[in-house]
Formats: structure tokens, C-alpha cells, sequence
């Protein structure tokens, strides 16, 4: 008998319409969390970090730079110890310690500002395009010094502050503090300061949900419209560019232009801030403004125009959303950074080479003795790691803006759409595939996946839902197929049952289940009764009748054959064109009892069906013996079929054969009939049955003990003297006795036999019957 498939069987397109509901209901909900705030912290906890690990460093911008502020910067520059020169900058020593001189406090914000004007004038005297100061320069009450009749503070602030308006490109952080209710509202800075610079923004950098630094504003509208420093910076930044990028909105957005300074020049005189709040309220809400200026811009050849760039910057600025994803560049230091002390004591052609054209941020940067309360975790930043300084992110959303590379987050298409398809992959495969191919094929979507968001975050910083679509789509989308195929399978196993049950032992069957896996190599050996069949004149019966008549003959034949066999707790081994093989494993006293039952229910089940349906054609032999076999798989080369093996198998077929010889119709061995008193059997004798070596004591099974007649009863009265004397080599005696029998049974076919037997010399040894 073949065995049976362990993979579920299915409806056709039923697999494949349950994992494309399953994965669109997954995927709906995988877009869903991703939406949701815990879900979107979950992507900038685990998916952003990856993707920032995974992409590494880039390049820094090219038009950033850092001016640290830290403690080497208070160590390597010194004054006089002389208050009032101190205060002033007046005789400055970088790197040497002079007699007389002190190096600057350790604590930044005690520096005489009057420094910064200094770094002012050799900044701009360098080239630098912009300075910002990341600095926050408060008010601060008068510092009279003895022998003085100023406040030496108050003249730091007019030497900052003539040095920031000679230089016309001095920008400086603002704070937003809490104002009246739940404003916010500008920090108090020094007026003179304030109005010598070009422009005054905070700098406010949001923290997420997961205590991270990962975004930075470029606009604030909490009770307080307001620029930041970032975007305030880039329009300083492309102020060479501002009268083209002015005549370009005149013509898109006529309105808007109106009411822009007219040049460059206006804007310096202190309408920095006020043109970048008209941008930002022109461009945000005049979408077709910004479609005609693309349009201009994207006839320009991308790299080429350098003013052209950086009007798409500014579009991208005061068109785009208030707030955008940080693209660090890389860890901590990535910018390029010079020390406060180096760039006041390096050349003037060596700090023109490394300043010229550049944004020059300056503030708090510290690498040495590093205190968190001015560096901040980020996406780039490993767990107990150093984070980012507030300078360095700073510069960072500079460049960001200047060259358009902040991240991207995803379109609502996208966002929804990716881990849709991701979903809708892997459900399929779950749901469809065998589970080691499904989990193959569910692992290599997630893989692809995750490429696919990596390469676009590397190379087109475009960030979609990451973690929360692989996280859900593979526990749900795996489980629900796996508990799909599960149940299939056990409904499948339950099919499997009713019909295995039909033909083989309950018990085998509940143990081939709990080993399933290994169903191949499960054996089970026991002792069974092992009786064979075969019809008789079947290859006649062939030749006259077409092949789907015979299939069916057959049918019907083995219907009436096997039930006997599933009555009596037997179970159908083999079958071989018109042969059967069934087997009683031997569990009970009565086993025995009945598969001899079995035996003479087939007999007439079969002996009627020739009778009516074969028209005589059909006369089926029985052979049965009792011994051990081993059931299982037997096979190769992905052909199997479950049968037993062993020589109670082969007797058994040799029993059967010996019919023809002996014209009998069921031959039993010894230990089958031995004891069954209450079926009427005839003793054949000791046979040594072909290929074999050993004496088999032979009988034929006639019927129940109460149904025989006086005659039957007393031809098996006469054969066990035959097979007594044959035994014991009384050949003389045994041959009278079987000449007698032919007397009175005339046409006895085993008598024939056996006479025939006893005539040729060496057919008997040592009482043995051995048949040609």
C-alpha cells in the first residue's frame, strides 16, 4: 500500500486566497501602528539606528565648518592679568604662556566676548560667507573694575557688536522661553549685540519619543511665528543669489515677490528674519507658486548653476515641512572642526583656505572631560556612547539644508504600500508553501525588504516603516499560515486516519503520527497472521475483457475481498493485480479465531462473485501463516509503499501456491490452527515448501466444526493417519490409506497428489513432503 502524503491537501487557490486576506488584513494593520505615535517610536528607536549603522559615514557637507569652544581653546589662549586688558582682548597670546598673562576660565560663558569679535574679524577676513554663533549672548549687568570709568562688559558687547556689523554676516541663537500662559516667547539678549548682527533665530532641536535628537525645526509656530537658526542660515548662506531667486517669484507668484525686499542689500540692513518668515508664508500655502518656480529651476542643469542650487535649497527650505528628519553625516566630529585657540593662531592664508565660502559655525564642543548637559543622543550615537554636540547638530541641519539632503520620510502611498506588499509576500508563502519553504521565502521577502529600505535610505534618504512591518508581518504573517497550515494539516490527518484505519492497526497509525517526520524510517515489527490470495485464471479473465471493465471487475472483487479482512480487525497489506496480502497482528487471544473466520467469510465472498459476476472465472486461493513481520516503508528514489516484510509473508505465498498442486482452496500452517478446535481441518501432512529449508505441517482449513457433514469429517479423520504414517516414514501404509480415500472420494485432488508424491523416488525424505 502506498503512503499516504503528509502535506495537506487542498482545495485548489484555497492557500492562496487565505494568504492574500490574511496578508492584507496584516499589512492594513502594519501600516496602521506605523501611523500611531508608539509605533513611529518604535521606528526611530530600532529601524533609524539600523539604517544610520548600516549606511555609515558620508561625506561631510562642503560648505560647514565647526569653531570649537572648549576647554584646550581656555588653555592654549591667554591675557594679561590686568582686568581691564583682559576684558578688553588687549595684547592676546596664542599657545605660549607669557609672564604677566592667565589662560581664559575653563567655563566657556566666563570668556571676555570681546574673543569673539576677534574670531569675527579673522573670519571674515578669510572669506567665510557666514558665521553663526551658537552662542547665547544675554544681557548682563555692569562690571565696574577699579581705576575704570566703564563698564568693561558693556564695552565687549560694542566690540562684538562693531565687529558682527563691519562683517555683515554675524548670525547669533535667540532661546525660546516660556512667555505669558503656554507661549513661548524670545530670551532677553543683549541689545547691542542684537542689532549689529545680520539675524537672531533660535535653534531649538525637538526631542522625539524615544529621549532622541533625531529631527530639528526649521520653523516654530507655538504662539510665536519664528524662524530658526538652520533655515535662516541658509538664506544667509544664498544671499549672492537672492536678486535672481526674487525676479524668478516675481513672475511665478507676482504677490508674494511685491512684498520681498528688493535686493540683497536691503536684506542686510536688518531684514534678515522678516524676508524668511514672507518666504515661509508665500511658498508654504502657494502650491502653484512653487510648481512654476521648479519648472524655471529644473531647466537649469543641476551642478552647473551654483545660484541655481541654491534657489532649489531655498525653495526646498520655506516650501517644505517645519520640521525635518536630521541626516547625520556620520559619528560624532564628522564636520569638519578647527579649536577656537587654532583658528585665531593659523595664517591668514591657511584660515582662508579652510573658511572661504563656508557656513562657520561656532559654540560649545567639547572632546575632552565631556559633560552630557551639551552633547545629545541620536540615531548615530550608540547606546552609552557620546552623543552629538549641540554645535555639531546644528551645523549638521545647516548642511542639510544648503545641500537638500535631510531624510525623507515616505509618502502616504509608500508608507502604506510597502508594508502592504511585505505582507502580502509573506502570507502567501506561509500559507502556500511547505514550512520549511515558507519560512525560506518569508525570510528572503523580509531580507529584500529591508535591502530595499536600505538602499533607499543610503542613496535616495528616503526612510519608510521598517521594524514595525518586518516585527508584525513575520510573527503574524508566519503564525497565522503556520496555525493555517496547521489546521489543514490536522483536518488532512484526520481524512488520512478514516481511511488508514480501514487497513491498517489504529495503534500503527497513532504511532506513524507521533513520528511523522521520520515516517520513512518507522518500523514496527510484530507477529501477525499473514494470509496471501490469488485468482486463478485472472490472465484469461484479463484477455476478454477491456482495461476499465477489468478495473472495475476488480473493484467489486476486492470490496467483497477486504471487508472480512476490516471486520475482523485485519488490515489490507499489498495489493498486486488480483493478489491481496492481509495481515492480523497477533494482540488478542482470539486473533487467531479471527482471521480463520476471515478466511472462510472470503471464501464465500469470492466463491459467490465468481459465481455471479466473473462468471465462473475467478477462484481464488487462500494461504495463511502465523509469524513474524516488520511493517513500514519500503522503497526508494521518492517511490514508497508500506508493506510487510518476513517470512511469514513468503510462506504464506507459498501456501497459496501449494492450492494448485493439492486442488484445495485455503491452506493453514500449525501455528495458525493449532488449538482451534472449533474449525474443521484436514491434515495435509509435512511439507517443505519451495525456497525453503525448514518443514511446515500444512492443513487445510473446510469450515466451522459444527457445519461439516459426517462425510467431510471422516476424509479428515483418514488424512491424519496419511499424514501420520507419511511422517514417520511408513510409505507402504500411507499409500494404502490414500488409495482407499480415492475409493471412497473419488476425485479428491490431494489424494492424486499425494499418491503421485509417494510413486517418485526422494518426494518423501525423512517424512518430509517435498513438492516439484
Amino acid at each position: 500500500m502506498r503512503v499516504p502524503s503528509l502535506e495537506p491537501s487542498r482545495s485548489p487557490g484555497l492557500p492562496w486566497r487565505a494568504g492574500l486576506v490574511a496578508g492584507a488584513a496584516i499589512g492594513a494593520l502594519a501600516a496602521g501602528l506605523g501611523y500611531l505615535e508608539a509605533g513611529r517610536g518604535v521606528e526611530e528607536r530600532f529601524a533609524l539606528r539600523w539604517l544610520f549603522s548600516a549606511r555609515g559615514e558620508i561625506g561631510p557637507p562642503a560648505g560647514v565648518a565647526i569653531v570649537a569652544i572648549n576647554r584646550r581653546s581656555a588653555r592654549e589662549i591667554f591675557l594679561p592679568e590686568d582686568p581691564a586688558r583682559f576684558h578688553r582682548c588687549r595684547g592676546l597670546s596664542i599657545g605660549t604662556p607669557r609672564y604677566g598673562y592667565a589662560p581664559l576660565p575653563a567655563l566657556p560663558a566666563r570668556w571676555p566676548r570681546c574673543l569673539h569679535a576677534v574670531l569675527i574679524e579673522r573670519l571674515s577676513a578669510a572669506g567665510a560667507r557666514v558665521i553663526v554663533f551658537d552662542v547665547l549672548f544675554r544681557s548682563r549687568r555692569a562690571l565696574p573694575i577699579h581705576g575704570e570709568t566703564e563698564d568693561v562688559l558693556a564695552e565687549e558687547d560694542r566690540r562684538l557688536a562693531c565687529a558682527a556689523r563691519e562683517s555683515a554676516r554675524v548670525l547669533i541663537a535667540g532661546k525660546l522661553e516660556p512667555g505669558h500662559g503656554d507661549t513661548l516667547a524670545p530670551a532677553p539678549l543683549s541689545p547691542l549685540i542684537e542689532e549689529a548682527v545680520l539675524g537672531m533665530a533660535p535653534a531649538p532641536l525637538p526631542v522625539t519619543g524615544v529621549d532622541r535628537y533625531d529631527r530639528f525645526h526649521v520653523f516654530v509656530n507655538d504662539g510665536w511665528p519664528t524662524v530658526t537658526l538652520p533655515a535662516l542660515a541658509a538664506l544667509a548662506y544664498a544671499l549672492p543669489a537672492y536678486d535672481r531667486f526674487r525676479r524668478l517669484l516675481v513672475e511665478a507668484a507676482p504677490r508674494l515677490g511685491a512684498d520681498l525686499p528688493p535686493s540683497a542689500r536691503d536684506i542686510k540692513s536688518g531684514n534678515l528674519e522678516t524676508t524668511a518668515l514672507l518666504l515661509r508664508a508665500g511658498l508654504a500655502r502657494d502650491t502653484a507658486a512653487q510648481a512654476n518656480l521648479h519648472a524655471v529651476l529644473d531647466r537649469t542643469d543641476p551642478g552647473a548653476d551654483h545660484a541655481a542650487e541654491l534657489m532649489r535649497s531655498m525653495l526646498a527650505i520655506y516650501a517644505g515641512p517645519p520640521t525635518r528628519h536630521t541626516n547625520f553625516y556620520g559619528r560624532p566630529g564628522r564636520i569638519p572642526t578647527r579649536d577656537f585657540s587654532d583658528v585665531l593662531a593659523l595664517s591668514a592664508p591657511e584660515l582662508s583656505a579652510w573658511a572661504r565660502d563656508k557656513v562657520i559655525v561656532v559654540g560649545y564642543h567639547e572632546d575632552e572631560a565631556v559633560e552630557q548637559v551639551e552633547h545629545f543622543p541620536t540615531a548615530f550615537t550608540a547606546p552609552g556612547q557620546v552623543g552629538h554636540s549641540g554645535v555639531e547638530i546644528l551645523a549638521t541641519a545647516i548642511g542639510n539644508l544648503l545641500e537638500r539632503s535631510d531624510l525623507r520620510v515616505a509618502s502616504h502611498g509608500l508608507r502604506i504600500g510597502a508594508p502592504l506588499a511585505l505582507a502580502l509576500l509573506v502570507c502567501v508563502a506561509a500559507y502556500s508553501a511547505g514550512t520549511a519553504l515558507a519560512l525560506a521565502l518569508a525570510l528572503a521577502a523580509a531580507a529584500a525588504y529591508a535591502g530595499l529600505a536600505f538602499l533607499a535610505f543610503a542613496h535616495a534618504r528616503l526612510w519608510f516603516p521598517l521594524a514595525v512591518p518586518l516585527a508584525s508581518t513575520l510573527v503574524l504573517g508566519l503564525g497565522s499560515g503556520l496555525a493555517f497550515r496547521y489546521r489543514e494539516a490536522r483536518r488532512q490527518q484526520e481524512r488520512i486516519r478514516s481511511l488508514f484505519v480501514k487497513f491498517v492497526p489504529r495503534g500503527f497509525v497513532e504511532a506513524f503520527e507521533r513520528n511523522a517526520e521520520n515516517a520513512l524510517a518507522q518500523r514496527q515489527s510484530l507477529e501477525c497472521i499473514s494470509v496471501a490470495t490469488d485468482a486463478a485464471q485472472f490472465t484469461t479473465l484479463a484477455e476478454s475483457m477491456a482495461p476499465h471493465e477489468l478495473a472495475q471487475l476488480l473493484n467489486r472483487y476486492f470490496e467483497r475481498l477486504f471487508r472480512p479482512v476490516a471486520e475482523t480487525d485485519g488490515f489490507v497489506s499489498d495489493i498486486v493485480g488480483d493478489a491481496m496480502l492481509a495481515l492480523w497482528p497477533l494482540r488478542a487471544p482470539h486473533t487467531r479465531s479471527a482471521a480463520c473466520h476471515a478466511l472462510l467469510e472470503m471464501l464465500e465472498a469470492t466463491t459467490e462473485f465468481s459465481r455471479t459476476a466473473a462468471k465462473g472465472g475467478l477462484q481464488t486461493r487462500f494461504g495463511a501463516h502465523l509469524g513474524p513481520v516488520s511493517l513500514g516503508a519500503i522503497g526508494g528514489h521518492e517511490r514508497y509503499e508500506y508493506r510487510a516484510v518476513g517470512d511469514a509473508v513468503n510462506v504464506s505465498n507459498r501456501l497459496q501456491e501449494l492450492n494448485k498442486k493439492l486442488g484445495t482452496r485455503i491452506l493453514v500452517s500449525h501455528p495458525l490452527i493449532d488449538g482451534l478446535d472449533r474449525f474443521q481441518v484436514r491434515d495435509l501432512g509435512w511439507f517443505r515448501l519451495r525456497g525453503k529449508v525448514r518443514a511446515l505441517h500444512v492443513y487445510e482449513l473446510i469450515g466451522l466444526s459444527l457445519k461439516v457433514t459426517p462425510e467431510t469429517a471422516r476424509l479428515c479423520a483418514q488424512f491424519s493417519q496419511i499424514a501420520r504414517a507419511i511422517h514417520a516414514s511408513e510409505l507402504q501404509r500411507a499409500g494404502s490409506l490414500l488409495r482407499e480415500v480415492r475409493t471412497e472420494f473419488p476425485g479428491d485432488k490431494a489424494a492424486e497428489f499425494l499418491l503421485d508424491v509417494l510413486a517418485r523416488p526422494g518426494a518423501v525424505r525423512d517424512g518430509v513432503i517435498i513438492p516439484d
